[in-house]
C-alpha cells in the first residue's frame, strides 16, 4: 500500500497503494478494509482544496455503509454553526447534500474502471431549492472521487503482486545494504509499537539499511499479517504524512519506511 506524504491531488494518487486482506476483493470491500484498519477516514483526493475521502459507519450511516464525503471545516453564520456536507454512498448509489442555504438527496454511480461519475439525478430538496451551482459542485465532487477511488484500488490491487522477497529484492537492486535483527529485537520493536500506537502486533521479520552506509535510510517490518501491517500503515501515517523526510509504503504484510522520497518513489511505482 502506498500512500505519499506529498499534498493530495485527485489527479495523482500515488497517495495510495494498499495491500490485500486475503483473497481477492472487490472494489468497494477494498474500501472498507482500508476504512476498518484506518480507523478513520481515508483521503483519496481533492475537490476544490478540501479533502475527499471515504469511512464507514459514523453519524452519516446507521447501518455501517461506505461513504465518500468532502471535508470541510466548520464556519460560522450568524448565531449558528454550520457544517456544509457533500455524501455520498455508492453501493447504494445515493448521496445528500447540506449547506446553510439548501439540502437535497439526489441518486448517482460512480464508474471506477473509467474513474467517472453518471450525472445526478432524482435531486429532492428537503430545504430550500436545489440550484444549478449547488449541483454543479456536488456533481464536482463526485467526479473527483470516482477519479480517486479508481487510482486507489487500482494502486491496491498493483500492490497484491508484491510481497517482502519483491521489497527486499527492489532495495538490494537499488543498492541498500540490508542488516536483519533478532527474535529480541522483534520483541523491543512490538513493544514500542503498543506503547505508542496502542497496537497488538507480532513482527516475524525487521530489516533497516543503508546506501553506502549512510545515505538513504530505509527500515523494512514484516508482521504477522496483512491487518496488523495495514493497522500500523495508518498508525504512522497519519500522525507523519505531513513530516519532513517521512515517507511510508505498504504492500500485503510488509511496511515500508524511509528518508529517501527517491527510494518511495522506487519502491511504490518501480516494475
Amino acid at each position: 500500500m502506498k500512500l505519499s506524504l506529498k499534498p493530495i491531488t485527485f489527479a495523482i494518487l500515488p497517495l495510495l497503494v494498499l495491500a490485500s486482506c486475503g483473497g481477492s476483493l472487490s472494489d468497494y470491500d477494498i474500501l472498507k478494509s482500508e476504512a476498518e484498519a484506518s480507523g478513520q477516514a481515508v483521503p483519496v483526493a481533492t475537490y476544490d482544496d478540501k479533502e475527499v475521502v471515504f469511512a464507514v459507519g459514523d453519524e452519516y450511516s446507521e447501518d455501517e455503509q461506505l461513504y465518500i464525503t468532502l471535508s470541510y471545516e466548520s464556519s460560522v453564520i450568524g448565531a449558528y454553526r454550520i457544517d456544509p456536507l457533500y455524501v455520498f454512498f455508492p453501493e447504494a448509489e445515493e448521496g445528500l447534500v447540506t449547506t446553510a442555504t439548501v439540502s437535497f438527496t439526489y441518486e448517482a454511480s460512480l464508474d471506477l474502471e473509467a474513474g467517472t461519475a453518471s450525472d445526478i439525478s432524482n435531486i429532492t430538496s428537503t430545504e430550500g431549492t436545489a440550484e444549478a451551482n449547488d449541483i454543479a459542485y456536488a456533481q464536482g465532487f463526485l467526479n473527483a472521487a470516482a477519479d480517486g477511488v479508481k487510482t486507489f484500488v487500482n494502486g491496491y490491487q498493483f500492490a497484491e503482486q508484491r510481497g517482502e522477497q519483491w521489497i527486499i529484492d527492489k532495495l538490494e537492486d537499488l543498492g541498500y545494504v540490508l542488516n536483519t535483527y533478532d527474535e529480541e529485537s522483534h520483541n523491543y520493536m512490538e513493544g514500542q509499537i503498543q506503547q505508542q500506537y496502542g497496537l497488538t502486533v507480532q513482527i516475524k521479520k525487521l530489516y533497516q539499511g543503508y546506501i553506502n552506509q549512510d545515505e538513504r535510510w530505509v527500515q523494512v517490518i514484516v508482521f504477522e499479517n496483512e491487518q496488523q501491517a495495514a493497522q500500523y500503515f495508518y498508525k504512522r501515517w497519519n500522525a507523519e504524512r505531513d513530516g519532513t523526510y517521512s515517507y511510508h509504503y505498504r504492500t500485503r504484510n510488509v511496511f515500508v519506511f524511509t528518508s529517501s522520497y527517491d527510494t518511495y518513489v522506487e519502491v511504490s511505482s518501480g516494475t
